[in-house]
């Protein structure tokens, strides 16, 4: 009779200490992702839009780049074979075609 009497009130007793020992758990995790930093969530999301916005940027400049260079080599182009029709003409090619190629790729500039 003693050992029902024992296991009737420790089974309770040990239920409740489960119980409170994981509420205690709980408690904790909710507080430990209230208290995260909300910056870095910001963060996150304002690198994110920046990433974005500058790979559309970093686009659109690559593709002006590459739209100057095709024009400028089409004119370079144009110019050597007016440079071979004319035949020793040295000054065909156009002093700004020559400073842009040079600031483009330097090299390419000198041999003009």
């Amino acid at each position: 009779m003693e050992k029902i009497i024992f296991f009737a009130l420790a089974v309770p007793i040990l239920g409740f200490v489960f119980y409170l020992g994981g509420s205690a758990i709980m408690k904790g995790f909710k507080a430990k992702v209230d208290n995260r930093p909300v910056k870095s969530e910001e963060k996150d999301e304002s690198e994110t839009q920046v990433s974005q916005t500058n790979s559309n940027d970093l686009s659109n400049e690559i593709s002006k780049l590459n739209e100057a260079l095709s024009k400028a080599l089409s004119r370079l182009v144009e110019l050597e074979s007016k440079k071979e029709a004319s035949a020793g003409c040295v000054e065909c090619v156009d002093a700004d075609l020559r400073k842009k190629l040079a600031q483009w790729n330097p090299k390419l500039g000198q041999r003009l």
